[in-house]
């Protein structure tokens, strides 16, 4: 298992962190939702947030969201109906 080091350098690939960004943008942890969102499986969904659980040790969505909001790893729109940038 990968874990953030010393320095915080994020241990998420890309793919996850747009999973965590699309979960906190689109204020769900839905899974069919993110799917249909992000155009991916919905068992593709679950596989990258359990990657995402493991990497970060963390035992829920909501935390993993938390912890990457406060790693400064995703973005945070002002306004919450306006979309971060790609």
């Amino acid at each position: 298992m990968t874990v953030p080091d010393e320095e915080g350098v994020c241990p998420l690939s890309e793919c996850h962190l747009g999973l965590l960004q699309a979960m906190w943008s689109l204020e769900t942890e839905d899974t069919d939702r993110l799917a249909a969102a992000l155009f991916l499986t919905p068992n593709t969904v679950r596989t990258y947030c359990q990657r995402i659980l493991a990497l970060l040790g963390v035992h829920t969505r909501g935390e993993a969201m938390m912890h990457a909001v406060k790693a400064g790893w995703i973005e945070i729109a002002s306004d919450p109906s306006v979309p971060p940038p790609p």
